[in-house]
This record gives C-alpha cells, sequence and structure tokens, in this order.
C-alpha cells in the first residue's frame, strides 16, 4: 500500500485475481449489472452472461437474460434458448420456449443447434403432447441426433438415448410403419427391442389397456391413421 499526492491510500496487488470460464466481454456485462442493475445485452452475449450470473448466483441478472432471451425467441435461437432454460432451471423461459417449439417443431429441428441440445432438453420436448409433427419425424430425428452426438462423443447410440425413446410413441404407428421401424432399429438398435414388441402387442390385441396414457395419445402433429384408436 502507497500513498499517492492526495493523499487517499492504494493497494497494490502483486498478484492479480484470475476469474476462469469467463471472457473480458462478459466480465464487463457483470460489472455493469453490479454498479448499474442494468446490463447491455445482445444475441451474441447473453447466453455467456447467462452462465456467469449463474455460476456467481447472481438471480436478478439471470432473470434479465431470461427475459432477453424469451423476447427474442426465433427459429434459430429455440434449441439454445431451451438448452439454457433447462440447465440453469429457469422455468418461465422454459415454459416460453416450450410453447414456441411445440408451434414451429418442424422448422426448429432443421436447425444446427438442435444437435446441440443436452438429454434432458430433448426428453422436455418429446414429452410434449403439443408438438406439431408426426411420431415418424420424430423417430428419424432421435436416430438423426443420436447419430451426430454419438459421433462427437464415441458412444453407441442406445447409451445417448436410453432415456429419450422413452418419449416416442410408437403406439400411434400403422402396423406397416412400425415394420418399417423395426427393420431400421436392426442397424443401430436405437430402441429397445421391447418398446417394439410392446407396440406389436398393441395392434396383436387391440388394446392400449396395459400401455400408459401418454404412449397412446397423439400429439398436435399426430397423422391420422385408421388403424389408430
Amino acid at each position: 500500500m502507497f500513498e499517492n499526492e492526495d493523499g487517499l491510500h492504494t493497494v497494490c496487488l502483486e498478484n492479480p485475481i484470475i476469474l476462469p470460464d469467463i471472457s473480458p466481454e462478459t466480465f464487463l456485462c457483470l460489472l455493469e449489472f453490479l454498479y448499474t442493475n442494468c446490463c447491455t445485452l445482445n444475441g451474441e452475449n447473453v447466453i455467456d452472461v447467462l452462465a456467469s450470473a449463474a455460476e456467481y448466483s447472481l438471480d436478478e441478472l439471470q432473470q434479465i437474460c431470461g427475459e432477453f432471451i424469451a423476447n427474442t425467441l426465433s427459429i434459430s435461437t429455440a434449441c439454445a434458448a431451451m438448452q439454457v432454460s433447462v440447465m440453469y432451471s429457469l422455468s418461465n423461459l422454459k415454459e416460453t420456449v416450450l410453447n414456441y417449439i411445440e408451434k414451429h417443431a418442424q422448422e426448429v429441428f432443421k436447425t444446427e443447434s438442435f444437435h446441440e441440445l443436452c438429454e434432458e432438453a430433448f426428453c422436455v420436448l418429446l414429452a410434449s403432447d403439443d408438438l406439431n409433427i408426426d411420431e415418424l419425424d420424430l423417430i428419424a430425428l432421435v436416430r438423426e441426433w443420436a447419430t451426430v452426438n454419438s459421433i462427437g462423443l464415441n458412444k453407441p447410440v442406445q447409451d445417448l438415448t436410453k432415456n429419450i425413446v422413452r418419449h416416442l410413441r410408437l403406439l400411434l404407428l400403422s402396423p406397416e410403419e412400425l415394420k418399417i421401424v423395426e427393420s431400421d432399429n436392426e442397424k443401430d438398435l436405437l430402441i429397445p427391442v421391447k418398446m417394439i414388441s410392446d407396440a406389436w402387442k398393441y395392434h396383436a390385441l387391440k388394446s392400449s389397456s396395459a400401455s400408459p396414457s401418454a404412449v397412446v395419445r397423439p400429439r398436435s402433429g399426430t397423422k391420422s391413421r385408421s388403424t389408430r384408436r
């Protein structure tokens, strides 16, 4: 410590404080919030600022980031928004994003960021009755997601999707479609054999009494099939 010309004491730190995993731009946003209770956000920095706000328990800043993400939601940002809402337990944001993706499912699932969804976020989407997409298309999307992530993580697809595939509603498929799904499944074992077997039992017995109601409930985008009851 030394005294300057005005008689004020200044502390000299020989060892700088290191904040890992935070960029200078993000750190400046945190400082801005701490000093002004406001923060300059944009599409480029909001995810990083939100992550840092969560790390340092800045709840109000997390809320501000969540509101910004919700207000700027688009086809290209929806998957990333769902991801962070799940990661940081932002329930209001998750509900807003889920409602958006339900309506625009086919467009959202075509974006590159779809492949970056974590397992938990993907499960939230697949659990929805209001997804505007057909089950056959969802099965193809699960396989696409699993294939991409299997290559990146060097893991078998069935290891990546054991929780995800539980949300697929095979009982909504026609026998002809189920036969195709079963044939495709022999190549990668994406779907547990028991799930396919249960779907065949459903068609054979003409009854869903032994199946959970969710697996036979149509989604908003489920196409009409003559065999579906």
